[in-house]
């Protein structure tokens, strides 16, 4: 399984230090009937068909009534004159060679947001609330979407996924 690095930019005055993961079975799971995670390589796993400069450099950020998903500074299609630019969810899906369960669980993911602040913004017009109606259903919204980004940023084309959200920009990348 591969080494994931994980780092977050500094935020503020805030700045959390940079971890090495792994994700392995452990024998413990195995004693106790939990849950088994294979060591085994991924079938899907494919090599890179880039160079590793020409690796796409994705940034997950939430926005109203968009995808979530835009050009990074260091992906080599960014081109900085155009401004911020917004990719959409099939393109990238069919550029990355995403799986469809990937994909429709990144679909629901949005959805889930897309839905939240249309109920709780848009038609209130209580724009003071928050997006999510207790910290519990944003933390996990959070949680799954960093999750997601995690597994993008493990595919055979991609350099690294950040992952902007609440101020904070996490930096998710395979370690090769």
């Amino acid at each position: 399984m591969r080494n994931m690095f994980i780092s977050t930019i500094q935020t503020g005055h805030r700045r959390m230090k940079s971890c090495y993961g792994r994700l392995t079975a452990s024998d413990e799971s195995k004693t106790h009937n939990g849950p088994q995670h294979s060591t085994a390589p991924d079938p899907e796993r494919q090599k890179s068909s880039l160079s590793p400069s020409s690796q796409r450099s994705i940034r997950i950020a939430p926005e109203y009534v968009t995808d979530h998903l835009w050009l990074d500074p260091a992906d080599p299609a960014y081109d900085g004159a155009k401004g911020v630019t917004v990719v959409q969810l099939s393109e990238l899906a069919a550029q990355l060679r995403w799986t469809e369960p990937l994909k429709s669980s990144f679909q629901a993911w949005v959805d889930t947001y897309n839905e939240q602040f249309r109920v709780r913004y848009d038609e209130p017009g209580d724009f003071d609330a928050e997006v999510f109606p207790t910290p519990e259903e944003s933390v996990a919204w959070l949680t799954v979407g960093f999750l997601l980004g995690w597994k993008i940023a493990c595919g055979p084309d991609v350099n690294r996924v950040v992952y902007d959200v609440e101020g904070k920009e996490y930096v998710l990348r395979k370690d090769e």
